[in-house]
């Protein structure tokens, strides 16, 4: 059985069974290095992860996106992803304030927000589970230790976990002002 989007299929008997199933799953990526999201994309197409990858670089167009204002918002173009990556570090907008504005808002608190970024402070990392962050993963410095990371989180999101269905928040769009 092979996906819609080619994904990486495995052979178990006579059953072919896709090995990352979600791959109807936007993501949105949130970092200002373009090198990072470019690793990023390298590393999931080389783990045949075809999920479309939207892109910002600052908190306040990762809001304008997650909101649908501006630019973003038409959702055909710009659909509502269902795992936010996100980086502290960002131009005009913050990662925290970005994750303190997402999870405090109804319509948009169920979508998995992963950090990724290079700042190792505990009281950080306390900050962001505190305000709802999903994981918190520290960038390693090397691209072997950094591919190996990607892996995982491809593994563990689109493999093992089970997310909310995005679909589903036209229903929630009716009960949630």
């Amino acid at each position: 059985m092979r996906s819609n989007r080619e994904n990486a299929t495995v052979v178990r008997g006579d059953v072919a069974v896709n090995q990352y199933q979600k791959d109807d799953l936007d993501i949105l990526f949130v970092d200002d290095k373009l090198e990072h999201l470019e690793k990023f994309i390298k590393l999931f197409r080389a783990k045949d992860i075809r999920n479309r990858i939207q892109s910002v670089t600052d908190g306040e167009h990762a809001l304008d996106y997650l909101f649908q204002r501006k630019m973003f918002a038409d959702r055909k173009r710009y659909p509502m992803p269902g795992l936010v990556i996100l980086d502290i570090r960002l131009p005009r907008l913050s990662g925290i304030d970005v994750l303190k504005i997402v999870k405090s808002n109804m319509r948009l608190r169920t979508i998995p927000i992963i950090i990724l970024s290079e700042i190792s402070n505990r009281e950080k990392i306390w900050q962001s589970y505190w305000l709802g962050v999903n994981s918190y993963i520290i960038k390693p410095p090397t691209e072997d230790a950094f591919a190996s990371v990607i892996e995982r989180i491809a593994h563990y999101w689109f493999g093992m976990n089970q997310l909310p269905n995005v679909f589903k928040q036209q229903v929630i769009d009716r009960y949630v002002e």
